[in-house]
């Protein structure tokens, strides 16, 4: 799905932690739309991202995780948040979803984040603004249609699978740097 908005699903994290994405999953459903004459090429997506981060100092931090909306003037149902699968108290501002816990010393935790959501003509992922790392990631993306145009400057994915419908591509990608500074 080539276009020009750039969705990131990914989140801030303020502490000494080392975080990873430990797999990721998009599901789009291809929705042709006609509002008078013209049709649309519209999508739903159902996202869950886990992360896993590490505590490597030798005392217990206070850690806030914030997932910055993919897109302005979107909708996102059925937002969820979760550290080792318990829901924890979080609120939601302009800028997206924040969440806070205390992680103990020299310990992992998992971020649990998903939602639904619908745009028009294109999704990315992208790790964040500027320079970010991740270590092995991995992306799965299901799709109900076939005809899929990769920006120029998107990665192509590590393996393609043809299935009923439409295909199952992954990313999957031991260690990720990308570079997205503004000129």
């Amino acid at each position: 799905m080539a276009g020009k908005s750039c969705a990131k699903s990914r989140p801030n994290v303020k502490s000494r932690s080392r975080y990873k994405p430990a797999g990721f999953t998009s599901i789009f459903t291809l929705i042709r739309e006609k509002k008078g004459l013209l049709w649309y090429s519209t999508y739903a997506l159902n996202f869950t991202g886990d992360y896993v981060f590490h505590n490597d100092t030798p005392e217990s931090r206070d850690v806030t995780f914030r997932l910055k909306f993919p897109a302005d003037k979107a909708i996102y149902d059925g937002l969820q948040m979760t550290i080792n699968d318990q829901t924890i108290p979080s609120f939601t501002d302009a800028d997206g979803t924040v969440g806070r816990t205390t992680v103990s010393a020299q310990s992992n935790v998992k971020l649990h984040v998903a939602y639904r959501s619908q745009g028009l003509d294109s999704w990315r992922y992208q790790l964040g603004d500027g320079i970010a790392q991740a270590r092995d990631f991995q992306l799965v993306m299901q799709t109900n249609f076939r005809n899929i145009d990769f920006a120029d400057d998107t990665l192509s994915p590590t393996s393609k699978l043809l299935v009923p419908g439409g295909w199952q591509l992954t990313w999957s990608i031991p260690i990720w740097s990308q570079d997205f500074r503004s000129e």
